[in-house]
This record gives structure tokens, C-alpha cells and sequence, in this order.
């Protein structure tokens, strides 16, 4: 499991170290040689079907660090000071964020190595200047995990507490689980109507929903996505949400639009369109609304996806 952890999440590297020195000291020679041979078939087999399909043992591996560490590709995306995260979660959870704190402080105590773990992911992936919230997932689950053993240890605290004021034990665990899961619930509900969440929530879904509106509509011969200056193709689903065999286009302005308008006949749109385009709305989701227009799509080569100013020299090698 280490090694499957390891070849499809590399970032994990020191999060997996952390959890297999807590979990085999000190060393048992057998337990050791077991587990170095699980260890060495999965990496034995990564690099097997890396030079497969990707001509070189750790292909995947090696390439993505060379990437990003050395061409610098994940900067082009973003980068972000240490504290990101901890930001991030102090904005999801807002004022519930005491509660969280001191459940996962209980949970700790009662199941250290996931804490350990948790707090390793985070820490490594602080230290990467390109951050997304989904890197940290795994740690976000650990904890999870923590706050629901803190939860059932204050529960039983509680029970104790009852008990030893002379209520019945079946009625003090009762009432303890009762508090503890209306504790729990006005949490959730902060962080649920939270202005993180909310803005989360609400951030696509308009977009979603019309382009579930286009995939169970007429079957367009191209779709155009239009109004956030050439990056609409990464708010809309792709074809997953469109599920049509056609092709995209995203114009970043008028002009590249009056000059495309003819390769497709669905329009999504944000923005006001020009007029003479031959488009006519259909309707509107929120912000977002569909226009169609009447005959064929002009056959014309697909809206390449973005690629980094660092892999632009490489591409024509």
C-alpha cells in the first residue's frame, strides 16, 4: 500500500515515511523483509508499465518533478505563501473552527499516528509555492477521522460526568450522545452557511447546469463558450457535463468570436454578445445563457488548451 500510495501521489513521500517509522519501530527483521517486498513488486511494477507506455522506468515520476521543480510549470498556475491552507481552513470553517480545533486536539491524544500523518502532508505541501485545496484532501480526512474520536471522547466523558452525579448509565450515554451530535450539528450548519461553503456551492453551478441543459438538448455540431476572456473551458465540465461529440471553442473576444461564430451553432454565454452573429438565446441559467442559431458548423480546428510559457519550447521537440 506504501508503494501504490507512493508511485500515484509523490508528494505523499514524507507523509508515508512519517506512518511506516511510527507503524515498524523499532524494526522487526521479518516484519521489515515483508514489507520491503510488498514495497519493491509495486515500484517493480510502476516501472514496468512506465516504460510500457511512457518509454523509461518512473517516467511519471521523474518527469512530473523535472516538470514542475525544474521547468517550473506548477508556477504558472499560481503560487501562494505557507500559510495558505491554514487560512483556508480557518475561512471553511469560520466559527465552528474552535470545535474542529478541539475535537481533533482530542482526537490526537487518542490516535496519534493520523495526526502525525496530517500534520506532515500539510506541512510538505506549505512548503510547495504552487497550492490547490485538494492537495491537502488526505490530511482533511485524518482529521475528520481525529474530530470524530475527540467527539466520542468528550461523549464519554460526559457519560462519566452524568453517571457520577447519579443518573442511570443507559440514560447518561443517551443524553452525552444526544448533546454531542446537537454540539456537532450546529457546527456543521455553521460551516454549511458559512460564506466559504456558500460561495463553493454557488461558484459553477449555473454553468453546470447549462451545460447539462445543452447535453439533453438538440445535439449541437460545435458548442462555443464565451464571456471570461478565453478561460471559460475550465468552468463548464468539459465533456463530461456535456457528453455531445462536438467540438468546443472558447473565443476570448469579440473578435476571435465574429471569427469562430461560424464553427458552432450552441453558444454559452456571460457576456453581451455582438450583434449580427446570427444567434438567438434560447435561455438563460443565473448568468449564464444559451443561444443557438439555424444551419451547419464550418469545419475548423479545436481551441488548443493553455499550455505554460515553460513548456512552450519543449512542445515542437
Amino acid at each position: 500500500m506504501l508503494g501504490l500510495i507512493l508511485v500515484t501521489r509523490v508528494q505523499l513521500a514524507p507523509a508515508l515515511a512519517a506512518a511506516f517509522l511510527w507503524t515498524n519501530w523499532p524494526a522487526d527483521r521479518a516484519r521489515l523483509t515483508a514489507i520491503s517486498a510488498g514495497l519493491g513488486a509495486v515500484l517493480a511494477a510502476a516501472g514496468v508499465f512506465d516504460t510500457l507506455t511512457l518509454g523509461s522506468p518512473f517516467a511519471s515520476l521523474w518527469r512530473y518533478i523535472l516538470y514542475n521543480s525544474g521547468y517550473g510549470v506548477s508556477a504558472t498556475f499560481g503560487v501562494e505563501a505557507w500559510p495558505y491552507y491554514l487560512r483556508g481552513e480557518l475561512g471553511v470553517w469560520g466559527g465552528a473552527g474552535a470545535t474542529m480545533t478541539l475535537l481533533a486536539a482530542v482526537g490526537a491524544w487518542r490516535l496519534p499516528l493520523p495526526a502525525i500523518v496530517a500534520a506532515v502532508i500539510v506541512a510538505t505541501h506549505s512548503g510547495i509555492g504552487h497550492k490547490e485545496y485538494r492537495f491537502i484532501y488526505p490530511a482533511v480526512v485524518l482529521v475528520s477521522v481525529l474530530a470524530v474520536a475527540g467527539l466520542a471522547q468528550m461523549a464519554g466523558w460526559g457519560r462519566e460526568w452524568l453517571t457520577g452525579r447519579g443518573m442511570r448509565s443507559s440514560t447518561a450515554a443517551g443524553v452525552s450522545a444526544a448533546l454531542a451530535a446537537v454540539w456537532w450539528g450546529i457546527a456543521s450548519l455553521q460551516v454549511w452557511n458559512g460564506p466559504t461553503i456558500a460561495a463553493y456551492r454557488g461558484r459553477m453551478h449555473d454553468k453546470l447546469v447549462a451545460a447539462d441543459v445543452v447535453a439533453h438538448g438538440p445535439a449541437p455540431c460545435g458548442i462555443g463558450l464565451y464571456g471570461l476572456d478565453g478561460d471559460d473551458w475550465g468552468v463548464y465540465g468539459g465533456y463530461t457535463h456535456f457528453h455531445r461529440p462536438a467540438p468546443l471553442y472558447w473565443p476570448e473576444d469579440e473578435a476571435a468570436l465574429a471569427a469562430a461564430a461560424d464553427a458552432f451553432d450552441t453558444l454559452l454565454y456571460t457576456k453581451t454578445l455582438p450583434a449580427g452573429l446570427g444567434f438567438t438565446k434560447r435561455q438563460c441559467i443565473g448568468e449564464v445563457c444559451i443561444a443557438r442559431r439555424s444551419g451547419a458548423c464550418r469545419p475548423a480546428p479545436m481551441t488548443p488548451l493553455p499550455l505554460p510559457d515553460a513548456l512552450v519550447g519543449l512542445a515542437s521537440r
